[in-house]
Order: structure tokens, then C-alpha cells, then sequence
């Protein structure tokens, strides 16, 4: 029996977590099945379960990239030299997220999985820890900035670290009801309400 090398099962894996997020996209994390994720990889069942025993362990794989990924925005505004801006503009350049070609299955896929969550538990708590993950991260940076001074003591860094949270997600919900909506317009409106808040 030929060896399977590292690089085979990394293939292989990518090639069933990209199938999964075009079916989650189109169908939704509930209605879609092994099977349909079978069709769109062009592979069989056994195929998947040499890699993921189900379909909650491909969805968990697909939510533990967002979180790997998400994390690569606090690191690279920690290394800048002057975070507090850095998250500002980072507030603001976000939504042009919303328009990128790449990106729009995986926005069709959290509208979807938000959907889904209202009426499924375990799905809620998995894709909550990526907001959570990302609500954290945002929060340690204007911590940081309140330690050294530069905000007030009495802000309350978790809630606003919340809202940019929740300003990004209705914005991806908004623009895939509304497709015309102007991105560029709603960064500037962001940066304006966060330099009230932050200065700048």
C-alpha cells in the first residue's frame, strides 16, 4: 500500500472543508449532508470519514480556521507602531471585506450558520467562540491603551470591543440583503463614530 504522505491528507482536508463551505453556503449547516459535500468534493463518503467521523467535526474545523485567521488582526495591530490608530483604521478598511469576491461564500455561510444557531445549541456555542475570540482580542488592545493612558479608566472596553463586533456582522448580513449597499461609505461612518469615542 503506497504511503500517504502529509501533504496528500492536507489536500485532501482542504479539498473537503472548501466543498463543506460552498454547501453550508448554499444549504446551510442543518439541511446539508455528508452526501452533498461528497458531490460538491467529487469524493466518496469513506473518503470524508478517513478525515472528519462528521459532519459537526467539518464544521468545527471550518470555525477553528475563522478563529485562526481572526487572530492574525490583533497580532498585526500589536506589532504596529501605534495600536490604538492601527485599530481604528482596522475598524474601518474591515468592511471592504464585504466585497471581496474570495470571500463571499464564506458570507453566505455565517448568514446561514447564524440562522442555523437560533435553533441549534451546540452550533450556537461553536460559532460563538468565534465572535468571543475576536470580541477578547479587540478588548486586550483598548485595555492596553487604557493602561497607558491614552483612554479613560471609565471606558467600558468590553462593550465597545462588542459593538465592533456586531457592527462587522450586521454589515455582512446587510450587504448580502442589500448588495448595493456602499462599503466605503459605511468605513467612514465607523471610523467617524470610533474617533468620537477613542479621539483621533
Amino acid at each position: 500500500m503506497p504511503r500517504v504522505t502529509p501533504e496528500h491528507t492536507a489536500a485532501r482536508r482542504r479539498l473537503i472543508l472548501d466543498a463543506a463551505r460552498a454547501v453550508f453556503a448554499r444549504k446551510g449547516t442543518r439541511a446539508a449532508t455528508i452526501e452533498d459535500i461528497c458531490a460538491e468534493a467529487g469524493i466518496s463518503a469513506g473518503g470524508i470519514y478517513t478525515h472528519f467521523p462528521s459532519k459537526a467535526a467539518i464544521r468545527e474545523a471550518i470555525h477553528a480556521e475563522a478563529r485562526a485567521a481572526n487572530r492574525r488582526f490583533p497580532a498585526a495591530i500589536r506589532a504596529a507602531p501605534d495600536p490604538l490608530a492601527a485599530l481604528q483604521d482596522m475598524a474601518g478598511d474591515m468592511f471592504k471585506l464585504l466585497d471581496a469576491p474570495e470571500l463571499q461564500a464564506d458570507h453566505r455561510m455565517s448568514l446561514q450558520m447564524h440562522a442555523d444557531a437560533v435553533t441549534d445549541p451546540e452550533l450556537a456555542a461553536s460559532y460563538a467562540e468565534i465572535h468571543v475570540d475576536m470580541m477578547q482580542a479587540i478588548r486586550g488592545i483598548l485595555d492596553e491603551a487604557v493602561a497607558g493612558g491614552r483612554l479613560p479608566e471609565t471606558l467600558d472596553t468590553e462593550y465597545l470591543a462588542w459593538t465592533m463586533v456586531a457592527l462587522y456582522q450586521g454589515a455582512r448580513v446587510q450587504k448580502l440583503l442589500v448588495p448595493s449597499l456602499d462599503t466605503a461609505r459605511l468605513g467612514q461612518m465607523v471610523r467617524r463614530l470610533l474617533a468620537g469615542v477613542l479621539g483621533g
